[in-house]
């Protein structure tokens, strides 16, 4: 993948290697601005929550004053070295700001497992219980399917075969 600049608009594009030395057309400015041979090293192809699947392709600049306005963070995704490395592995970033409390409407969740109630097993074995038994189809269920299946696929070869039967007969009195 080449990554280059619109020479109009400098908006970061991205085109297949395979296109080098061609002409683009930006979906930004719309005009017309040639794909070089080697991608520009000021662009970096980044993702984050919300970008298109290939990415974005940003210039350095662009990409430091992304990050200094908070919009990328050390989790999300710069293409580097040919694979994809969380941005924070290859760049320095501001540390991220610490998550809101939670809100007063919003469960309390267990934090220990002392908070937690103890499990109840049944008498003589090692799985716990729950609420509600798992159902599991019957070996009748399983025969009843299957013999529905039979069925309907030898009424499916018979119909083929009478169809066939059908065409030579007809081709048999086309002939005479």
């Amino acid at each position: 993948m080449i990554l280059f600049t619109c020479t109009q608009c400098g908006k970061g594009l991205s085109s297949a290697d395979d296109n080098a030395g061609r002409n683009a057309v930006c979906p930004y400015c719309s005009q017309r601005t040639p794909i070089p041979e080697q991608s520009d090293p000021d662009c970096r192809l980044v993702f984050n929550s919300g970008a298109p699947d290939g990415g974005i392709v940003l210039t350095n600049a662009q990409l430091q004053a992304a990050i200094a306005k908070g919009e990328f963070t050390t989790d999300d995704l710069i293409y580097d070295g040919g694979r994809w490395c969380p941005l924070g592995h290859v760049l320095s970033l501001p540390p991220m700001p610490p998550p809101p409390p939670p809100s007063a409407d919003e469960p309390e969740i267990a934090l220990h497992f002392s908070d937690l109630p103890p499990v109840q097993l049944d008498a003589g074995s090692s799985a716990p219980t729950t609420a509600a038994k798992t159902r599991r189809p019957s070996g009748q269920t399983f025969d009843k399917l299957t013999k529905t299946l039979t069925t309907i696929l030898i009424v499916i070869v018979a119909i083929i075969i009478a169809i066939i039967g059908c065409a030579i007969a007809m081709g048999l009195t086309a002939k005479q």
